[in-house]
């Protein structure tokens, strides 16, 4: 059965209330689910009425993405995986919003490593920062990639927590990918102690 694995959040994504896990999903936004078998075809999720398939992301991950046409609202949700023919499905509880940021990781300036405690960004380096949650200027259809003809701004950017610690240089859909965000940072000085789990 797969296993749901968030990513580093730039914002939490899992709230807990009374021991029960609480996903706090972006309209649009991206679920990756990990260790999955290359033969494990026909998982899906059934969320608000909708059922869609597990996508292939690599030979180990499959990925669902959140219809963009489910409301966002304060009442919370089953979200259910599930395979037709085996008997495990697993239900999280979720509360849809419009906008949900969750980083998928930030990589060096020319893509060759991920940023992170053993490898630190400089100052005057620019970074690429990864995202799902968050909608562009122009309304993308779900499963369709973001356009690489030209770029689209994402609307109603999350503030940062310290402005002053990076210049951006691009805050957009990620060109080519689908329900990925892209923002692009030149680091100017260390960010604060804060920014080391959450930069908005």
């Amino acid at each position: 059965a797969p296993r749901v694995s968030p990513y580093p959040p730039c914002d939490s994504v899992c709230f807990y209330a009374d021991a029960d896990p609480l996903w706090v999903l972006g309209r649009g936004s991206i679920l990756v689910f990990e260790n999955v078998s290359p033969d494990a075809a026909g998982w899906r999720a059934r969320i608000g009425g909708m059922d869609r398939p597990l996508l292939p992301l690599s030979n180990q991950r499959v990925y669902f993405q959140v219809p963009s046409s489910l409301a966002a609202n304060t009442s919370t949700q089953a979200l259910e995986i599930y395979h037709p023919s085996h008997p495990l499905r697993i239900v999280m509880t979720v509360r849809i919003m419009d906008n949900v940021t969750v980083c998928f990781g930030t990589w060096n300036q020319d893509f060759r490593q991920m940023i992170g405690y053993g490898n630190l960004a400089r100052t005057g380096e620019t970074v690429h920062v990864f995202l799902t949650g968050l909608r562009g200027v122009e309304a993308i259809p779900d499963g369709v990639p973001n356009p690489v003809d030209h770029l689209v701004p994402v609307s109603s950017p999350p503030d940062f927590i310290d402005p002053g610690a990076a210049q951006p240089l691009f805050f957009g859909l990620a060109p080519g990918l689908i329900g990925i965000q892209q923002l692009d940072l030149q680091i100017q000085r260390s960010f604060s102690r804060a920014a080391y789990t959450s930069i908005f």
